[in-house]
C-alpha cells in the first residue's frame, strides 16, 4: 500500500513526482490531442518507476498533465479518478522510448528506471 507523499506543483512543463518508497511517478506538460494508441495495464513498480507490464514489455506510465500525488500516496488523475499500484487503467495515448523521441512537454525517462519505453496517456483516464 502506498504511504504518504509529495504534492505536485502548478504548472504545465513535465514533472517528476515521488510517492513515499521513493518511485516516480511521471507526468507530462501539456500535449495537443490524444494520440494513435489505446493504451492499458495494471499499474506496477516498473524497476523504480509507476508503469505496466504488456506481453513481454516493460512501459513507464507518463499521466496526463494536472495529475499529483496525494498525501496518502496515490495518484490523483484529476477529474477521472484516483488510482494506486495494482490499479488498472486505460487511455488513448501515444508512445515514445525505444528508439523514439521524447515529444515535447513528455518527460524524459529516468535513467533509473527499468524501461526504455513510455506510455504517454491522455485524459480522460479509463480506471478498471
Amino acid at each position: 500500500m502506498l504511504a504518504a507523499a509529495l504534492s505536485a506543483s502548478c504548472g504545465t512543463g513535465p514533472q517528476v513526482l515521488e510517492l513515499p518508497q521513493g518511485l516516480k511517478v511521471l507526468v507530462s506538460g501539456s500535449q495537443d490531442g490524444s494520440g494513435e494508441a489505446r493504451l492499458s495495464g495494471e499499474l506496477t513498480d516498473i524497476g523504480g518507476c509507476v508503469g505496466f507490464v504488456v506481453g513481454d514489455e516493460r512501459w513507464v506510465a507518463v499521466f496526463p498533465e494536472g495529475t499529483q500525488v496525494t498525501s496518502g500516496g496515490r495518484i490523483d488523475l484529476g477529474g477521472d479518478g484516483v488510482v494506486g499500484l495494482g490499479d488498472k487503467v486505460s487511455s488513448a495515448g501515444s508512445t515514445y522510448g525505444g528508439g523514439r523521441p521524447v515529444p515535447e512537454g513528455a518527460p524524459a525517462i529516468p535513467q533509473d528506471c527499468s524501461a526504455d519505453r513510455a506510455a504517454l496517456m491522455s485524459a480522460p483516464v479509463d480506471i478498471g
